[in-house]
């Protein structure tokens, strides 16, 4: 935060106050608490107060006599006040935002609702502080004086310098042009009261999705209509993603005198250059495939481009075909061997997930995972992999190779399923192996990210998986952002040097020098050592030089059916 914003708590229970203090600890805010509605008055006049959070029923007057006390002192007009409530409350909801109320926080309270509706409603609140203080001619000509969001001057004056810069980096840009649908026939038939509230809430829940990421910007366009500029991440299967997130952010319910209402969007994406090579060229080819959404129905969203057009289609037939893929057992796994680098003896085996598509045949696990990762579908298909991996995995201990292990590689979805050690236990405990038999794969990436938002819950779960007796490895080392003193806490055993680096040190000096750090950071921290993707025996050679424990690549085997496996590494 920029300065120091001052919340005033207001008539909270007891354990709705402690949670805000929890959740709301190391942000930045001053808190000040009131038990009363009449000590809250009181501590208003006495002291500068940015935000009030009030519980919606209060122990002397309820949040409606909240809003409509503090909304008749002349100075208070314009201060932002939030109301929690239990997300039933629909019509109280509806008294509340009329009596003066701005925004709600639901039950039960958590960081990621409580973060982003504090940070919308501080950042409204300086707007209007701005647009007070200076030329409030000057100010409202870039800025749209009912929501106070960047509007058309503004977007006409920002898009170009925008392009530009995007054009020397080498980068695209995507407009994606959002129309709520049936918006006039909701003002006609209800009135401007009730579609000024439900427009209200449509854009908190726009600012609530673009506000948190740094390369989306949203705009007004007028009326119902708004502009989403998005700066990175603009291939077909992310901005479809972002198209996704903005109808299932209006299809929650919102309180209205008709009763709760569900609001849809015909959205136009337009890509920049492909679309069009300047600002005015990028927005009326939004604004067009827009319109062609909503011919073909509400809720919807198009592209510009036909080819896009018709990728999509063919994504979303195989994200269709994806989902059946595990109840049609189209699904099998191929094993790589991880050898002993001092000896070249087998030590464990990677699974690795295939799919036999019923139309295409063979799709390798870069045609699907990252799809199977998009759209929520990896669970189900990493729990697949982990019971399957687990049972070929018996077989072979009871033909003999009692001592062989295998790894299995955890996504991010998976990671944040509370239930991650729960099915690991089910899983080893149906297939009768100790948890020392199970490796699992995390990168970089999936810890960090997660550890970001809840560092003690993160360990936690490490924790329970190594009581199991599982082995934890950090994959793709080197090419993440994990710190040092984040690594030092993870209960990890085994790092998992990229196959980037190793097929680079030979030849680059720099690559040959981060593949020595990571051994010497790995051994200095009682960590093993991996290398993946290891082709050729001067590559071999250099990382036993250096100490590396373990190998893996297609100059000890490739990835091998279970067959291929016991006839090529039954002597092992």
């Amino acid at each position: 935060m920029d300065t120091q914003s001052t919340l005033l708590m207001i008539g909270l229970a007891p354990d709705d106050l402690a949670s805000l203090q929890t959740l709301l600890a190391g942000e930045g805010y001053r808190l000040l608490a009131a038990a009363s509605l009449v000590q809250a008055l009181d501590m208003l006049e006495r002291e500068h107060v940015d935000v009030v959070i009030g519980d919606i029923s209060l122990s002397d007057r309820d949040g409606i006599e909240l809003c409509r006390q503090i909304r008749q002192q002349p100075d208070l007009e314009e201060l932002p006040i939030l109301l929690i409530a239990a997300a039933e409350d629909h019509q109280i909801r509806l008294q509340s935002l009329q009596a003066g109320a701005d925004d709600f926080i639901s039950k039960p309270l958590s960081f990621t609702e409580v973060g982003p509706r504090l940070r919308t409603i501080t950042r409204l609140n300086r707007f209007r502080q701005l647009a007070e203080q200076s030329d409030r001619l000057a100010f409202l000509t870039l800025y749209d004086p009912q929501t106070l969001l960047p509007n058309e001057r503004y977007l006409n004056q920002y898009l170009p310098d925008e392009l530009r810069q995007s054009r020397q980096r080498g980068q695209s840009v995507a407009l994606l042009y959002i129309d709520l649908d049936g918006f006039q026939m909701i003002n006609s038939t209800l009135g401007f009261r009730v579609t000024d509230l439900l427009l209200q809430e449509a854009v908190t829940r726009l600012r609530l999705l673009t506000e948190p990421d740094s390369s989306r910007r949203l705009v007004r366009m007028g009326n119902d209509k708004f502009i989403i500029v998005q700066t990175e991440r603009c291939n077909i299967l992310e901005l479809a993603q972002t198209a996704d997130q903005i109808q299932q952010a209006l299809q929650v319910p919102m309180a209205s005198q008709a009763g709760e209402m569900r609001l849809t969007a015909s959205i136009g994406i337009s890509v920049f250059p492909q679309d069009a090579q300047d600002s005015e060229g990028l927005i009326a080819a939004a604004a067009m495939s827009m319109m062609l959404s909503r011919q073909q129905g509400r809720g919807g969203y198009q592209f510009v481009s036909q080819h896009m057009n018709q990728q999509l289609r063919e994504r979303l037939h195989l994200e269709q075909a994806l989902r059946r893929a595990v109840e049609r057992d189209e699904l099998f796994l191929d094993f790589q061997p991880k050898v002993l680098l001092a000896t070249g003896q087998l030590h464990s085996v990677e699974a690795l997930v295939r799919w036999r598509h019923p139309q295409q045949g063979l799709l390798p696990p870069q045609q699907f995972i990252s799809l199977a990762e998009e759209r929520g579908l990896i669970v189900p298909v990493s729990r697949w992999v982990l019971n399957a991996a687990c049972r070929q995995l018996k077989q072979w201990r009871q033909q003999g190779k009692t001592d062989l292990t295998v790894a299995v590689n955890i996504s991010s979805w998976e990671f944040i399923q509370q239930d991650l050690v729960l099915t690991v236990r089910q899983a080893l405990e149906r297939h009768q192996l100790p948890g020392e038999a199970l490796e699992l794969e995390l990168t970089e990436s999936v810890l960090m990210a997660d550890i970001g938002n809840n560092k003690r819950q993160v360990i936690e779960i490490l924790d329970d998986l190594k009581a199991i007796g599982v082995t934890l490895a950090l994959d793709d080392f080197g090419t993440g952002y994990s710190s040092l003193s984040y690594l030092k806490r993870f209960p990890v055993d085994l790092l998992k040097i990229d196959q980037l680096f190793v097929r680079g040190m030979i030849q680059d000096t720099d690559d040959a020098a981060i593949v020595r750090t990571i051994i010497k950071l790995a051994h200095s921290l009682r960590l093993k050592v991996i290398a993946e993707g290891i082709e050729t025996g001067q590559q071999r050679d250099f990382l036993q030089q250096q100490g590396c424990d373990y190998g893996q690549g297609n100059l000890f085997s490739p990835a091998l059916s279970p067959a291929e496996f016991e006839h090529r590494w039954a002597t092992s």
